[in-house]
């Protein structure tokens, strides 16, 4: 009885009633995909909170059937309620690097993480891939998943690299997402790997975390990439209203001598410098770097505002019953966008104020960098790559040249300027 295993899997604080009484709701009155029995991963870093994603493989013959399960908050958050409202004030979650400020309530989020061992409510894709790596077709439907394992990426790592006997699907489906990873690139993606730095509070202290790109890593983001197609594929071919992510073709090109281009950031700067910006609109187009022809970011519900839209739309549809219209989704969007660009300032601020006490704290030290560009000449700003803290990092720079791209600097931190709130630095070598 799907009831009952749900039921015996989750909290049952007063304050989740009413979400246990929605979920039941949906169990008893939808179409649900029964899935409980797949061997399912989720794969995230060691600290995440919220766990909205998930990957199952069946084995057809000479095809697989790659599933993507998405967590789906939206069946416990009814359209309007304070809930919804207060997530839309705040549409994304807040990353900062002593703590993280959730888009949702943390038990609706423990409700509907995907957690191992409890069944959870998703919507969930299932692509049928030949060997070639092309997709022959795919489902789109409500699901119920149970969780085999809820991985972080160095475990999944392992599982990858060593292969063993019992556990050899997140090999077989990363073999099949490098095959989906090199159709993207004949169609012109753009693949900017590369570590990245990022400052953590634990206990009371700075520390710096790299995270490589690792098989795992890669993996994940292409399932999720691959879902985004499909789901925006599938709202097309069924005139569903959806928030469409798109990027046009660049025709910039760089006219500068490059040093050190075999260095992936300074390669990357240079290919993201090219590259026109990213847009969210009704309206479906091709999305260049990612060598898709149409696109939706809808992997992330729990921690991303306008990926519950996606869902809302997506699940409306299945369940035949109303959708918001375009213009209404225009409104939602409207409203949503200065909403987020706080949310990724306050994020910026947080980095900032992370990197200028890193900085200080190391004052003495002098620091390998390559020159990625001016910023402002007229007032002495430009982009440094930070080798040993894989950033990219906006400062002045006090006696500032004419350099190339990708030019190693020494330089030594000064201050903090107190009215441009920029890093300030001297070249020294």
């Amino acid at each position: 009885d799907k009831n009952n295993s749900y039921e015996n899997c989750v909290l049952t604080q007063d304050s989740e009633l009413e979400p246990l009484k929605a979920i039941k709701k949906v169990l008893s009155t939808k179409k649900i995909l029964d899935l409980t029995h797949l061997k399912t991963y989720t794969i995230d870093d060691k600290d995440s909170y919220e766990i909205d994603d998930a990957i199952s493989l069946e084995e057809r013959g000479l095809t697989k059937l790659i599933w993507i399960h998405i967590s789906d908050p939206t069946s416990v958050i009814p359209k309007d309620s304070v809930v919804d409202l207060k997530a839309r004030s705040k549409a994304l979650t807040i990353y900062l690097a002593n703590k993280v400020i959730y888009m949702l309530p943390k038990d609706i989020i423990n409700l509907m993480s995907l957690k191992q061992g409890k069944s959870s409510l998703t919507l969930s894709v299932g692509v049928n891939i030949d060997l070639e790596g092309n997709i022959l077709n795919y489902i789109v439907s409500r699901a119920l998943i149970k969780p085999t394992y809820n991985l972080t990426y160095e475990e999944a790592d392992e599982l990858i690299d060593y292969s063993p006997e019992e556990e050899r699907d997140l090999l077989a489906l990363s073999k099949t997402m490098e095959l989906r990873r090199k159709i993207r690139g004949n169609n012109g993606a753009i693949q900017l790997e590369q570590p990245e730095g990022r400052f953590k509070i634990q206990d009371d202290i700075r520390v710096l975390n790299i995270i490589e790109p690792t098989e795992s890593r890669k993996l994940v983001s292409e399932c999720m990439i691959l879902l985004g197609h499909v789901i925006a594929s599938y709202a097309e071919s069924n005139r569903i209203p959806v928030l469409y992510r798109s990027q046009g073709i660049t025709t910039k090109t760089a006219n500068q001598p490059i040093e050190n281009a075999n260095i992936p950031a300074v390669n990357n700067s240079v290919i993201k410098q090219r590259l026109t910006r990213a847009i969210t609109s009704t309206q479906s187009n091709q999305h260049y770097s990612l060598g898709l022809n149409i696109y939706v970011q809808a992997t992330s519900p729990l921690r991303r505002y306008s990926d519950m839209l996606v869902h809302r739309q997506i699940l409306a549809y299945l369940d035949d019953n109303p959708m918001y219209s375009r213009d209404e989704l225009n409104r939602l969007l409207y409203d949503l966008e200065p909403c987020q660009r706080q949310a990724i300032d306050i994020m910026k601020e947080d980095k900032s104020i992370n990197q200028f006490k890193w900085f200080t704290s190391n004052s003495r030290r002098i620091w390998a960098t390559y020159f990625l560009r001016y910023l402002s000449k007229k007032k002495n700003t430009v982009l440094l790559y930070f080798e040993e803290l894989e950033m990219d990092i906006s400062c002045t720079i006090k006696n500032i040249d004419s350099w190339d791209i990708g030019k190693r600097l020494l330089v030594k931190f000064v201050n903090t300027n107190e009215i441009t709130k920029q890093l300030e630095f001297l070249i020294t070598g």
